[in-house]
């Protein structure tokens, strides 16, 4: 990783990884904020790195870097197919509910699949796919539903916690 040195931090160079995260968004058809989820980095990096909402980051916190280039695109693929336990979808279809997202949005998170969404609605066990749950995460950082705080303030250029996901 080649490094960028300041007074306070290293830092690494932002390019190698906002290629990678383009190629995985662009082979998975994920969304930047469920990628960030998986990822476990804090969506407004992730955005801020591919260049969503204006000029992209030159540079990347190396913890980020880690986890960013740590996901193979052949594994990730696999593990969005892989079912996983329901309750943290559960959780979330409870929080979304609360928060007054629109039925529609909810549905279009779980591939249309009312069934599936009846099921978490009543707090039903079981698993769901990954891809759905992180399609329910994407959509609760999106309405506030879920926060989670920012191991990473100076990357975003702030000076404390963020919010951000489940």
């Amino acid at each position: 990783m080649p490094m960028i040195t300041d007074a306070r931090h290293d830092w690494v160079d932002a390019r190698p990884f906002r290629m990678h995260c383009r190629r995985l968004l662009a082979e998975t058809g994920l969304g930047v904020t469920e990628l960030a989820v998986y990822a476990g980095v804090p969506p407004r990096v992730l955005h801020r790195l591919v260049g969503v909402g204006g000029r992209p980051l030159r540079k990347l916190f190396p913890v980020s870097a880690h986890r960013l280039m740590r996901i193979e695109l052949h594994r990730l693929r696999e593990a969005l197919a892989t079912p996983v336990r329901a309750e943290p979808a559960v959780l979330l279809v409870r929080r979304l509910t609360a928060a007054a997202v629109p039925h529609e949005q909810l549905l279009a998170a779980l591939g249309g699949d009312e069934l599936t969404l009846r099921a978490l609605g009543d707090g039903a066990e079981g698993t769901v796919l990954l891809r759905q749950e992180l399609a329910l995460s994407a959509l609760a950082v999106a309405h506030g539903a879920v926060t989670v705080w920012c191991d990473e303030p100076e990357e975003l250029g702030a000076a404390g916690a963020e919010p951000l996901a489940a």
